[in-house]
C-alpha cells in the first residue's frame, strides 16, 4: 500500500481518501469480515453527511483526465483502469441528479410542452428503477418461503420503496440546493482559494450542536417551500394550464420541512403489555433454559459449557466449548439469580469455580 501510493497525491488536497486510494493499490477479497454503519438517526444528519461526500467527490474529479494531479512536478499520465474512473465518474454524476431533475421539473411547467410529459418523464427517472426491483423481488420466491409470506413482504418493500420516492420528491429543491452549493463551493476552494480543502464535521458531533425542532427544520430548508411559492406564482401567471400537474410537486416542496423534521424525532420505545398466559409460557421457556446450565455446568465439566446436548437418537454431551458459549454461562448465571433461581451465595460459587 505504501509502495502504491508513496508520492502520488498532493498534499492537503485528497478528501475522499478511500476510492482513490483503492483504485492506486487495487485491493484483496475477504469474505470473513462484516462492517456495519449505522445510519444517520435524522434527516439533517444524512443531508450532512451526503453533502460531505460530495464535496470529496468533487475534490477528486481531475482523476478522471488523462494527466493528473500529482505530489509535485508534470502531471503524470493517468493510472487508474476504466473501471475506477467509471466509479468517480458515477460518484459526480449521482451528486448533479437533484440539480437536473428540479430543473427539469421547473422547465417542463413554464417553457416545454406539454407539462405532463415532462412530468412524466421525471417521474419516471425515479420510478422506473424501483418498479424493476420490485419486481425482481415478486419473481425471486425463495423456495423455503410461504407464497402469501413472500407476497406481503414483498408488498411491503413495495410500498416502502414508494414512500421514500415520495419524500425525495418533497425535498428535491433542497437536495438541488445543498448538492449544487457543495459542488460549487468545492470548485471555488480547489480553483481560487486553494483553503479549508480538508473541512469536514463528524456526524456525532453535528447531531449533538443541531436542533431538532420544527423551526430549525425550517430555518435549514427554507429553500424548499421558497421554491414553491415562486414556481407556484410564476406558473400561474403564465401557464395555467401546468397548474393542475405541478400543483401535487408544490404541496409537497411547500411542507417539506415539516415532513423532514416529522421522520425525525425519535422513536418512541414500545411498552409491551403480556398477558398472564404470555408470561407463564415465558417463566417457563426460562426456566428450562436455566436447567441446561444447572444440569451441564458443573464439576463434570470443570465449570465449562458443553457444546450442546443430543437427546436423539442417543442422549450425548458434546464435550467442548467455546468462548460464546462460556460468555452464555456467566449470563445465565446472572440471569438466574435475577429470576430467583439461584441465592447469592450459589451465584458467587459459581462464578467463581467457572473463573
Amino acid at each position: 500500500f505504501a509502495l502504491a501510493l508513496k508520492g502520488r497525491f498532493p498534499e492537503n488536497r485528497i478528501l475522499s481518501h478511500d476510492l482513490l486510494e483503492g483504485s492506486y493499490a487495487r485491493s484483496g477479497l475477504i469474505t470473513d469480515v462484516q462492517l456495519y454503519e449505522d445510519y444517520p438517526s435524522r434527516y439533517s444528519g444524512d443531508v450532512s453527511r451526503r453533502r460531505r461526500w460530495i464535496r470529496w467527490d468533487w475534490q477528486i474529479a481531475g482523476w478522471l483526465w488523462r494527466r493528473v494531479p500529482g505530489a509535485q512536478g508534470p502531471r503524470p499520465r493517468n493510472p487508474l483502469s476504466l473501471m475506477s474512473q467509471w466509479k468517480l465518474f458515477d460518484n459526480l454524476r449521482r451528486s448533479l441528479v437533484p440539480p437536473a431533475l428540479l430543473l427539469l421539473l421547473l422547465l417542463g411547467w413554464t417553457i416545454l410542452a406539454p407539462a405532463w410529459w415532462w412530468t412524466s418523464v421525471a417521474l419516471g427517472i425515479l420510478l422506473v428503477p424501483s418498479l424493476i426491483a420490485s419486481l425482481l423481488d415478486l419473481v425471486k420466491e425463495p423456495d423455503d418461503v410461504p407464497l402469501v409470506q413472500h407476497l406481503i413482504v414483498t408488498s411491503r418493500t413495495a410500498v416502502r420503496r414508494a414512500v421514500q420516492i415520495a419524500f425525495s420528491l418533497a425535498c428535491l429543491p433542497y437536495e438541488a440546493y445543498f448538492s449544487a452549493g457543495a459542488i460549487l463551493r468545492t470548485h471555488w476552494r480547489v480553483l481560487v482559494t486553494r483553503r479549508r480543502l480538508l473541512e469536514w464535521t463528524p456526524s456525532s458531533e453535528r447531531d449533538r450542536r443541531e436542533r431538532t425542532t420544527l423551526a430549525a427544520s425550517f430555518r435549514s430548508m427554507w429553500v424548499a417551500p421558497i421554491v414553491a411559492i415562486a414556481a407556484a406564482s410564476y406558473v400561474l401567471s403564465t401557464n395555467r394550464a401546468a397548474h393542475p400537474v405541478a400543483a401535487p410537486f408544490l404541496l409537497l416542496w411547500l411542507v417539506a420541512p415539516g415532513l423532514a423534521w416529522w421522520i425525525s424525532r425519535p422513536l418512541a420505545p414500545r411498552v409491551v403489555a403480556l398477558t398472564l398466559d404470555q408470561t407463564i409460557f415465558l417463566r417457563k421457556l426460562a426456566r428450562r433454559t436455566w436447567a441446561y446450565f444447572e444440569t451441564f455446568v458443573g464439576p463434570a465439566n470443570h465449570w465449562l459449557p458443553p457444546d450442546n446436548y443430543q437427546e436423539v437418537p442417543v442422549g450425548t454431551v458434546a464435550h467442548r466449548t467455546s468462548p460464546t458459549n462460556m460468555g452464555m454461562a456467566l449470563l445465565a448465571d446472572l440471569a438466574a439469580y435475577d429470576f430467583g433461581y439461584l441465592p447469592a451465595g450459589r451465584l458467587v460459587e459459581r462464578i467463581t469455580n467457572a473463573l
